[in-house]
């Protein structure tokens, strides 16, 4: 009875072992492909912007955007400002309403006190759609953009964590 079963889909009665682990295979790589670009496309990405930086260290915000800083106010790590369509669900990020004066004096902290040279980068949805800026010493791991609830995530090494782990910041 098996090998008729065996014969009506494979089309033989005894299945070879290379023909079994063909199919498993191929069912394997369309699971796994449908998975990963399940994932993929909830990744944003970071295009460097000298623009952007001299935009925060002078002080510049975007009225169309929400700004966010993590770290201490005082001693920020990073800075961002994503849009208002988008929301930012970590407590790690604190939000702030930008002036001038403070704007620039975060972007001076980083720019001055920390030890490596700051870069800023718009904030980029899976479809390259810009929908932030940020400003950081920070080498950003990536950038998380769930559209349906309109939520962005951002994972970056901890500077205070000498372990170096990663966090949702």
């Amino acid at each position: 009875m098996i090998a008729i079963q065996y014969k009506s889909i494979l089309g033989t009665s005894r299945p070879s072992i290379a023909r079994c682990l063909g199919v498993m295979g191929v069912i394997f790589f369309l699971v796994w492909g449908a998975a990963i670009s399940g994932c993929a496309n909830q990744y944003g990405r970071f295009n460097n912007s000298p623009e952007v930086a001299a935009a925060f260290e002078s002080g510049q915000s975007f009225p169309d955007y929400n700004y966010f800083y993590a770290g201490r106010q005082s001693m920020p790590h990073a800075l961002i400002g994503i849009d208002k369509a988008y929301q930012v669900p970590s407590k790690l990020w604190k939000a702030f309403t930008p002036t001038t004066e403070d704007l620039a004096r975060m972007a001076d902290y980083i720019l001055l006190v920390q030890n490596a040279l700051p870069y800023g980068a718009q904030i980029l949805s899976p479809s390259s759609a810009r929908i932030g800026v940020w400003y950081s010493r920070i080498a950003a791991v990536h950038v998380q953009v769930d559209e349906a609830s309109k939520t962005v995530s951002i994972v970056f090494v901890d500077p205070e964590n000498d372990g170096g782990g990663k966090h949702t910041i």
